[in-house]
């Protein structure tokens, strides 16, 4: 027990440091800039009403990085910061329940969980998914310790806490109480007495739950409609999710799934291995944000299942420890290959970079947006841009700022009616996006 502390200190220690050091590398994305722009409404009332202007929007993440801002002051490493430290807190929970599941090595659950692209991602935004699945682990590990202990008061107090915090940070966490919820009604482990007295109070807690969210979604819903974007599922959908679930690719997807099938496989036969409890934290909140993404005619994206990264690691842990050893060593062994990959796939690739854009538009007298409403985005970094707009007929030198998400983005019609005036496009700037294109006349 000591040395497996002593391990588990360790490791944290380091991850910390790696999350700390890489926290402001990557350039602010447009998701992050907008939810600061949130942020900059005022004090936490302002922001509480700010909030349910983003699509779906909760308060519990801005209020956290509204937090660490107000002691901190702003920068891209102190919005980050809670997003941070959730993802170690989530190390520690997947590690408590790694001793749940029975596994021998626990460490390796943990560091699997710890290194998947999709989670190291969300650990480096200021958003709010990695404290989505923080709470999400967390209550899984309350829920245990709520049924190992029922007659303790404080822990069904703190499940349902969880439950409350997880649906005010993103309500898509709903789908892990209900996963808890539908375990008790078909596999619960004990007498039938006991089963059912955890089914009503377990039932009882996420009822009240949903009851404290009600609130806020009737205040926020009715902005929230009209900004919905609208999509479907199709296959398209399912192959995303094969593609992202991990960050790993198709490769790595297929992997985990091994690992996965090999742990359902092996039959749980230990202490605390209920097959159908990780099965249903796996599956429900899949088939649960592909069904209410129908109701709600919504996109699916793939951090709405962020929540499954938890299972999946520990899962496939189980599922290597069912393995002899060099058969167990090789899948562990393709699966680092895979998550190494997908990292370096994920830091490498072009990304969007705003503030460059900003500081090549600060250096122009005349600036048109494409789209017309885009100025804030790049004003959040110098903020006379969003004053520098001007009347391109007066101008002998214009500088034309393409925004890269080109849904309803007239830049065509920006770029026909500047040559048309007589402007000619001499280069193109900040390849990376925002694209800037600079006019002049002949």
């Amino acid at each position: 027990m000591g040395s497996s502390r002593t391990v588990l200190l360790l490791f944290l220690g380091v991850y910390t440091a790696c999350l700390l050091w890489l926290l402001p590398r990557l350039p602010l994305t447009l998701d992050e800039i907008l939810d600061l722009l949130t942020l900059r409404s005022g004090g936490w009332n302002a922001v509480l009403a700010a909030v349910p202007r983003n699509a779906g929007g909760v308060p519990l993440s801005y209020l956290a990085r509204w937090g660490a801002i107000l002691l901190l002051g702003e920068s891209s490493f102190t919005a980050r910061l809670p997003s941070a430290i959730f993802s170690v807190a989530s190390c520690v929970g997947v590690f408590f329940l790694a001793r749940r599941l029975g596994l021998r090595w626990p460490l390796l659950a943990t560091g699997l969980f710890a290194a998947f692209p999709l989670q190291i991602r969300y650990a480096l935004e200021a958003r709010a998914y990695s404290l989505a699945l923080c709470l999400s682990i967390w209550s899984t590990v309350l829920f245990f310790l709520w049924i190992d202990h029922s007659k303790r008061f404080r822990f069904a107090l703190f499940y349902g806490l969880c439950v409350v915090a997880g649906l005010y940070t993103q309500p898509y966490t709903l789908f892990v109480p209900l996963a808890h919820v539908m375990w008790l009604c078909i596999a619960a482990p004990g007498q039938q007495g006991r089963n059912s007295r955890l089914l009503i109070s377990t039932g009882l807690v996420v009822l009240l739950a949903g009851a404290a969210f009600l609130p806020w979604y009737l205040y926020g819903a009715r902005m929230w409609s009209a900004m919905y974007p609208h999509s479907a599922i199709n296959l398209r959908v399912i192959l995303l999710i094969l593609k992202e679930l991990t960050g790993t690719g198709y490769i790595g997807t297929a992997i985990v799934l091994s690992g996965v099938f090999f742990a359902l496989r092996s039959g749980f036969k230990h202490r605390g291995r209920e097959r159908q409890f990780w099965l249903l934290y796996l599956g429900v909140p899949i088939l649960g944000v592909l069904v209410a993404d129908i109701v709600f005619i919504y996109f699916v994206a793939i951090r709405q299942i962020i929540v499954v990264l938890a299972p999946l690691a520990l899962l496939f842990a189980a599922g290597v420890e069912s393995l002899n050893r060099r058969a167990g060593a090789i899948l562990s062994a393709a699966l680092v290959i895979a998550t190494l990959a997908g990292n370096v796939s994920f830091f490498r690739r072009p990304r969007e970079n705003w503030r460059a854009a900003a500081v090549l538009l600060a250096a122009e007298k005349c600036v048109v947006y494409s789209p017309a409403d885009s100025p804030r985005l790049y004003a959040f970094f110098i903020p006379q841009l969003a004053e520098r707009v001007c009347t391109p007929a007066n101008a002998k030198r214009v500088a034309l700022a393409i925004s890269p998400y080109n849904v309803n983005n007239p830049f065509a019609e920006a770029q026909r009616q500047l040559t048309e005036s007589g402007f000619i496009r001499r280069s193109e700037l900040n390849p990376a996006t925002p694209r800037i294109e600079v006019y002049e006349r002949p």
